[in-house]
């Protein structure tokens, strides 16, 4: 402020009185300050809801106090927001929150003015970071069925929250299913890039052509970085077997002769079309002209079972001699509904006894 002065001198000049004054007036002449601002310069760990405040040293022209006058930037470019003045206070209020782990600048123009006109004479900034938020990670899903001709299975992990930093996301392979024997994936890393929330790895089911049991690929996520496990962090990829055989009997028929020096034994076997790595059973039902423990003995099992690792099994019964003359009987096994595998196309095996009286 300029100090000025002020003379008053009074005349009387016939009669009539004169006021005079001379000097001048105090002007402002001083720019206005920042005195006060907050966050303060330098600092971190700041809310993500924050408003940034700037206390003047004198009451500041409104007019020259808005959004282009008082801003504030990221390397992201300029923060949406609205800028209000009470008393000495500017206040900027972000439209949206604002970003975890990121340094921000306020600036305040040099173009802001006093009452009086007097610029602020050089820009005022400062800077701050936000806090970084710690999120969870788990995976999308607990569980998933595929078929063993599915191809490529893909794996997904969420962030809870965008995060500034990088974080990465250790897994463990585990399960049934044989690496590279059944799939092709082994203990790995998910990296989920600063700002987004998933992230997948991918791996390839073997359709191997065994018949087996459904396996499974069991992923667990070990400790992350920039992170925490969240309750969903273990995947079960349940891999379901598609290669079940066919089975039929050997051959459709045979002939057995009644003899007077019978039991005489029969054999009808049941062949897969591929070795199994599981028990397969067959159901058969026995039928035809020729009587059960009259003409032929019951069967030695039913149903049939091929086990894990072998293509071929039978079973067994004998013909007996009942002292009959009579035509040829037949006895007819029928295929039912196997387990472990299909039935094919020979599912019918007849076998003919021929009469000796």
């Amino acid at each position: 402020m300029k100090q000025g002065w002020l003379k008053l001198i009074a005349l009387s000049i016939n009669g009539i009185l004169l006021v005079l004054l001379s000097g001048c007036l105090a002007l402002d002449q001083i720019a206005p300050t920042v005195v006060t601002n907050t966050p303060l310069n330098g600092s971190i760990d700041i809310a993500l809801n924050s408003a940034l405040t700037a206390v003047f040293s004198e009451p500041i022209n409104a007019s020259t106090l808005n959004n282009t006058s008082f801003i504030v930037t990221s390397a992201g470019g300029a923060v949406a927001g609205t800028v209000t003045l009470t008393d000495l206070t500017a206040t900027f209020t972000p439209t949206i929150a604002l970003d975890q782990n990121t340094t921000y600048t306020a600036s305040i123009s040099e173009t802001v003015k006093d009452l009086a006109g007097n610029t602020l004479g050089a820009a005022f900034r400062w800077t701050f970071t936000t806090i970084n938020l710690i999120p969870t990670v788990e995976f999308s899903v607990d569980a998933q069925l595929v078929d063993e001709s599915v191809g490529v299975v893909t794996v997904t992990a969420n962030l809870s929250a965008t995060s500034g930093s990088l974080v990465t996301i250790p897994f463990l392979v585990s399960g049934t299913a044989l690496s590279p024997g059944d799939h092709d994936l082994i203990d790995g890393t998910i990296i989920i890039s600063p700002g987004l929330t998933t992230a997948s790895t991918t791996f390839t089911v073997v359709d191997d052509g065994d018949d087996e049991n459904n396996e499974t690929v069991i992923i667990n996520i070990g400790t992350p970085t920039n992170a925490t496990i969240g309750a969903m962090n273990k995947q079960t990829v349940t891999i379901n077997d598609n290669d079940l055989p066919t089975v039929n009997w050997t051959i459709n028929g045979q002939t057995a002769n009644e003899l007077n020096t019978c039991p005489c034994p029969v054999t009808v076997s049941a062949t897969l079309s591929s070795a199994s790595a599981l028990d397969v059973t067959v159901p058969y039902t026995v039928t035809g002209t020729a009587t059960e423990t009259t003409d032929f003995s019951t069967p030695t099992a039913n149903p049939l079972v091929i086990t894990a690792g072998s293509v071929t099994g039978s079973i067994s019964f004998n013909i007996l001699d009942d002292l009959q003359t009579e035509s040829s009987e037949f006895v007819s096994l029928t295929i039912g509904a196997p387990t472990n595998a299909v039935a094919g196309s020979t599912v019918q095996h007849s076998v003919e006894i021929i009469d000796n009286e």
